[in-house]
């Protein structure tokens, strides 16, 4: 396997559970802003999903994701998409110069209420040894968290 780690798995987060307390937090001259074609091109993992999603119109379709800007630049971002039978897995990012101040609980507090409101569910998953993740999975109320052993192989292609 390319990959052979333990991971943890948050799910059962009661839909609704209001966020607004972790939106608070939001610093003064900050933005919590939903991501669109501008902005999604400033993230860390815009440009590959937008790929992945097959082109901009694509992205905009199927995923969601909200950024806490300063200033135009994208400090720390929550995206998720396209979802599996109503279910979003959201993924964060904050820019290793802003971690540890809570950016990545911000937006993504944003994304899982905006999931919320539009009849999605989310479940959250990270590897074990990815802390921060996890810190912010129970600060989001996920109430069922699950350990286990992930083993990942690329696809054969048998040609």
């Amino acid at each position: 396997p390319y990959y052979d780690g333990t991971v943890l798995e948050f799910y059962d987060r009661p839909i609704g559970h209001s966020l607004t307390h972790l939106l608070e937090k939001t610093p003064e001259d900050y933005q919590l802003k939903k991501l669109d074609a501008d902005t999604v091109m400033k993230t860390e993992w815009g440009p590959g999903d937008v790929q992945m999603a097959g082109g901009m119109e694509k992205w905009l379709e199927n995923y969601l994701g909200y950024g806490l800007v300063w200033k135009r630049e994208v400090l720390a971002e929550a995206m998720a998409g396209p979802p599996s039978r109503g279910i979003y897995e959201p993924g964060v990012f904050t820019k290793p110069e802003h971690r540890r101040k809570g950016y990545g609980t911000l937006v993504s507090a944003m994304l899982v209420q905006n999931i919320e409101a539009l009849g999605g569910n989310t479940y959250w998953n990270c590897a074990k040894q990815n802390l921060p993740s996890a810190v912010i999975a129970r600060k989001l109320g996920y109430s069922v968290e699950k350990e286990y052993r992930l083993l990942g192989w690329h696809k054969y292609d048998q040609k």
